[in-house]
């Protein structure tokens, strides 16, 4: 029996490996970029029939934007080194794109992303690993002290939240309040910030629940204090543009106490 789950409701994942960079110690590979391509479902079948027949393995193929009419493709291929050329040729004689790429990466094992920049929400979006994200809390905290960079990432959070109210307010103008926080709640897990675990509203007053928080994961267990500044900010900014009021945003919870969640409460200033 089919089984339906809601987003929120759904428990860890296996993580989503790089889109950007991977490494493949064993095998081979090719990079072929397809420029201005029609997206539609026979030239893309078309396309990887062809790969496929010229003896190549397709391994990764990135669209350029995946509900656009007219794309890039990026192939990355495991195949003997020189036969990359003759799938290239395989899929110009298809005549389908403007041109066939064969890029040259600086390693074999490497595949790398070529479709520059990254576009999140229709803003340009960078990947920054942990130990970038580290570094920058830690700066930061010994550059401002404690005090200091509380006040900096929070503030830092509410031009994000307030910038993702921007993006999608016109999905929200039918929806409740609650139901509003969920939808951030449900965007910040697609961008790996944060898993949402409960909304609660009573008398005016806001509770949300967060599991997975990367702030608290950067900054580490043994706190005597909550970290999630930047979080806090994020909220408070979104609510702040939703609700054409201002809201204060505390942690009285937080994984970086050693709690098993962040929980924050929300009340608007008075």
């Amino acid at each position: 029996m089919v089984k339906h789950v809601d987003f929120l409701e759904l428990g860890r994942t296996d993580p989503l490996q790089s889109l950007r960079l991977q490494f493949f110690p064993d095998k081979r590979l090719a990079t072929i970029l397809v420029r201005s391509i029609v997206n539609d479902a026979q030239n893309i079948r078309d396309v990887t029939r062809a790969i496929a027949v010229s003896g190549g393995r397709v391994m990764i193929m990135r669209p350029s934007n995946p509900a656009g009419r007219v794309i890039d493709v990026l192939y990355v291929i495991e195949c003997p080194r020189g036969l990359e050329d003759r799938i290239a040729s395989k899929i110009e004689e298809l005549r389908r794109a403007r041109e066939v790429l064969v890029v040259d990466m600086p390693d074999e094992k490497l595949a790398l992303n070529v479709l520059f920049p990254y576009m999140v929400m229709g803003g340009r979006g960078i990947v920054i690993t942990e130990s970038i994200l580290r570094g920058f809390f830690a700066g930061i905290r010994e550059r401002l002290g404690e005090d200091g960079a509380q006040a900096f990432l929070y503030l830092i959070g509410l031009d994000m939240g307030g910038e993702v109210y921007e993006t999608i307010k016109i999905l929200l103008l039918e929806r409740s309040l609650e139901n509003s926080i969920k939808l951030l709640g449900c965007i910040m897990r697609s961008l790996g910030i944060c898993r949402l675990k409960s909304v609660r509203i009573e008398e005016g007053r806001i509770e949300v629940e967060i599991l997975d928080n990367i702030e608290a994961a950067i900054v580490g267990k043994g706190c005597s204090s909550p970290q999630c500044h930047n979080i806090r900010g994020v909220f408070a900014g979104f609510l702040n543009k939703l609700t054409n009021r201002r809201w204060r945003v505390e942690e009285v919870e937080c994984e970086a106490m050693g709690s098993d969640r962040c929980r924050l409460l929300m009340k608007p200033h008075a």
